[in-house]
């Protein structure tokens, strides 16, 4: 029985571990290119005006994170639309999506608030990914605080945060729902390796500390 509590220990601490890994985002390196601007043009000439796109229409605003979280919607978003389109719309589509590899070390859960929307105006889904400041995009790193994506309740606009930005540069923000788990999880194992502490001493004939 203790070897199978040992195996149960390190089975949630090696999870433990892992949760630490996913929400990690902090890309190797920039995959976004100076021909981006081409790639998004090339994208806009391919398509019909008209062409149904699929967002999240109640995206919380957020001056550190919503950059990242436009990428990632995006991205799933056209290679959605990559695995329904033909030839040539796929020619187009596959250039953007190289630019957004850097996502690939980001791992993103999204808000039950979050709503989606099914957008008839391709040109909306080219301006917001056009409009994006790059360099300054770039420049921030660091997107840890970011992988959980964010909606305003009730699809409403309550103006802008900075729950993404580091902790050291304004004041914490309460922890995400993932976080929190990962805190039980510590102390159930905390607590867990001290009941197989006192059965140990136990068992040992050796009093319980």
């Amino acid at each position: 029985m203790g070897g199978v509590k040992k195996i149960q220990l390190v089975s949630l601490f090696l999870l433990f571990l892992n949760l630490g890994t996913c929400l990690s985002c902090k890309p190797k390196y920039w995959s976004l290119t100076s021909h981006y601007d081409n790639h998004i043009n090339n994208l806009e000439n391919n398509f019909a005006l008209d062409y149904p796109t699929y967002t999240v229409s109640n995206l919380r605003k957020d001056s550190w994170c919503s950059e990242i979280w436009i990428f990632h919607l995006s991205d799933k978003e056209l290679s959605r639309i990559k695995e329904v389109s033909g030839e040539n719309l796929k020619k187009s589509i596959s250039p953007v999506l190289k630019e957004f590899e850097f996502l690939n070390d980001c791992s993103f859960t999204i808000s039950e608030d979050c709503r989606v929307h099914r957008n008839t105006n391709m040109s909306e889904f080219i301006d917001t990914l056009r409009s994006i400041n790059r360099t300054a995009f770039m420049n921030k790193r660091d997107y840890s605080n970011c992988t959980e994506i964010l909606c305003e309740k009730g699809g409403g606009s309550e103006g802008t945060t900075r729950r993404g930005e580091p902790a050291d540069s304004h004041q914490p923000q309460p922890p995400s729902s993932t976080k929190k788990f990962k805190m039980n999880l510590m102390v159930f194992l905390t607590q867990a390796s001290k009941r197989d502490s006192r059965q140990m001493y136990v068992g040992a004939g050796l009093p319980s500390v």
